[in-house]
C-alpha cells in the first residue's frame, strides 16, 4: 500500500507539483518527495516526477531515476470514482523501441542492463505524442482519491 500527497508548488516553481509518496511498513515507513510537472501531447498526459528526496523506497526504471535529481516520465489517466492511475515505462518495451529506431537511446550491457532514452526534447515530445508511446507503459498504480 502507498499513499500519494499532492501539493501545489512554491511560487518560484510555476507549474510545480510537490508529491510525497510514503509506503507504511511494520518497522518504518519509506517515503520519496518528487517535484512533478505535467504535459499534455496528442492525446495522452504526462508527467516528469523528478526525486527531490527520499529515504530508500524504490520506484523507477532503473537505479538511476531513483537517485535524488533522477527523473521518472509517467503516463496518467482519470478514472471513474476519483481515480488517478499511473503508468511507467516498461524497459522491455523502451528496449524494443530503441533497438528499432522508434526513439533514440542507451542500453546496458547484460540482460537486465537498464536503459536511457537519449533523444532530444524535440523528438521525444513529438514521439510521446504518437499512440505508439502509450503502449511502451504499464500500470504502476491506481490511486483513489481520500475522502
Amino acid at each position: 500500500m502507498a499513499y500519494f500527497h499532492f501539493l501545489k508548488g512554491k511560487d518560484n516553481e510555476a507549474g510545480a507539483i510537490s508529491t510525497l509518496m510514503v509506503t507504511p511498513g511494520d518497522n518504518d515507513d519509506d517515503w520519496m518527495s518528487f517535484t512533478v510537472r505535467t504535459a499534455k501531447l496528442g492525446a495522452h498526459n504526462y508527467m516528469n516526477a523528478v526525486v527531490t528526496g527520499g529515504n530508500g523506497a524504490k520506484i523507477g526504471a532503473g537505479e538511476k531515476a531513483q537517485e535524488k535529481g533522477g527523473s521518472i516520465p509517467l503516463l496518467y489517466s482519470f478514472g471513474k470514482h476519483h481515480t488517478l492511475t499511473l503508468y511507467l515505462l516498461d524497459e522491455d518495451k523502451v528496449k524494443e523501441a530503441i533497438k528499432t529506431g522508434k526513439i533514440a537511446g542507451t542500453i546496458e550491457k547484460g540482460d537486465y542492463g537498464d536503459v536511457q532514452i537519449t533523444a532530444d526534447a524535440t523528438a521525444l515530445d513529438a514521439f510521446m505524442a504518437t499512440p505508439e508511446a502509450a503502449k511502451l507503459f504499464k500500470v504502476f498504480i491506481v490511486l483513489k482519491k481520500a475522502e
